[in-house]
């Protein structure tokens, strides 16, 4: 499989390995990252993005590409908002030791792993992790917890449940003050325009030099949610905002940098 180009290693994982993929513990232990050398992860077993890191070394290729590249070129400051298990926050750390990290996990299912992971690869001290949500208002918000087997599928709920857990929630705007953000990745099942909202002093101070976020259109509607609500405040803002792929698709990823 992995001699196959990369953007074709996902499809052939899925097609011919996905369904065992949770019998390979010994991958999901310590997986190697394809695009952070050096860097290596325990993962969970069933878990579908965690099955593509366990066997090609990678998720979210075209995400993972441009995350590396910015980390390599110009580094700073990675803000990780839904970092999971810290995929993307060791891809940034990864490119170049003066590299730093804020990882904002709200589920209490993944942090403890989110901090051996950073903790095994010798960077818990470059990193500073949030054991809450980011949102529009600091509080406390119901946080649905999502399938126990998938570590990504959890994010805030309209309103409380039988399978919600109450979490903390911060603006970004407070808990970054004074901060030169190089990287805003948010990937929040649904509550990206909510976080963008508790960043707009950042933002309209031109504070984050580049963003990235995922849009979920179903997550979207479950929390009353305009489908270009992200996007609109970015533009408030004077961004620019660009859809990676078809942008009609259920769930896109969306980059925004600073207008001319």
């Amino acid at each position: 499989m992995r001699l196959l180009p990369r953007r074709l290693q996902p499809f052939a994982f899925h097609r011919f390995f996905r369904a065992g993929a949770a019998e390979r513990g010994d991958l999901f232990s310590d997986a190697a990252l394809a695009l952070a050398p050096g860097m290596r992860m325990r993962l969970r077993p069933g878990d579908v993005a965690h099955g593509e890191i366990a066997f090609l070394g990678f998720t979210e290729l075209g995400l993972t590409r441009v995350v590396a590249a910015r980390a390599r070129a110009g580094g700073g400051l990675l803000v990780d908002v839904g970092a999971n298990w810290g995929y993307f926050t060791l891809l940034w750390l990864a490119a170049r030791a003066d590299n730093r990290a804020v990882a904002v996990e709200a589920s209490p299912r993944n942090l403890e792993a989110l901090r051996g992971n950073l903790a095994r690869n010798g960077c818990a001290d470059r990193v500073r992790v949030l054991a809450c949500a980011a949102g529009r208002e600091a509080g406390r918000l119901p946080f649905d917890l999502g399938p126990v087997d998938q570590t990504g599928w959890g994010g805030l709920a309209a309103a409380a449940g039988a399978a919600t857990h109450t979490v903390d929630v911060v603006r970004l705007d407070r808990v970054l003050a004074g901060e030169a953000v190089a990287f805003l990745k948010i990937d929040v099942e649904g509550a990206d325009a909510l976080v963008l909202e508790g960043a707009e002093g950042l933002l309209g101070e031109r504070g984050v030099r580049f963003a990235a976020f995922e849009r979920n259109l179903p997550r979207l509607a479950a929390l009353g949610l305009a489908p270009d609500a992200a996007a609109a405040v970015l533009r408030r803002a004077g961004y620019r905002v660009w859809c990676d792929g078809r942008a009609d698709a259920e769930i896109t990823t969306w980059y925004a940098e600073p207008g001319a």
